[in-house]
């Protein structure tokens, strides 16, 4: 088991998302921001990958988010920010995953937001493959 599943079988599906997020790693350093690709999430969780090298970053650690919402089609508000905790970091490939922290109702609905986009996405794209192997 990777450590990606380490945490058992995931309750929910997660689905590749790609976009450039803001990642705040530090609580009392207002300029310890980083770039990363937000690679994947789900309801329970992400997976990123920062732009820039840096040192590991230890499980439990609080990171904020700042995921801009135009990419997903949402107009207002323009950015999403969300806590998260890390579970895991690789610091071969500069990548960590772990979980979000559900804050209020108007995160949650945004967050679900996102969600069903990329979920609407990946369906479009399987069933273009699939028309696409049907054809052969």
């Amino acid at each position: 088991m990777s450590h990606e599943d380490s945490a058992g079988l995931r309750k929910n599906p997660r689905y590749e998302s790609h976009a450039l997020v803001e990642v705040r790693t530090s609580r009392w350093n207002p300029f310890a921001i980083e770039s990363a690709v937000l690679i994947d999430l789900s309801w329970d969780g992400f997976k990123i990958e920062f732009v820039n090298p840096m040192k590991s970053i230890p499980p439990k650690t609080r990171l904020r988010f700042s995921i801009p919402l135009a990419p997903f089609e949402i107009s207002h508000p323009r950015i999403l920010k969300l806590n998260a905790d890390v579970r895991w970091f690789d610091p071969r490939n500069f990548r960590c995953g772990g979980v979000f922290h559900h804050g209020d109702s108007d995160e949650t609905f945004l967050l679900s937001k996102v969600i069903d986009y990329v979920a609407r996405k990946k369906a479009i794209q399987d069933a273009a493959v699939s028309a696409a192997g049907d054809d052969e």
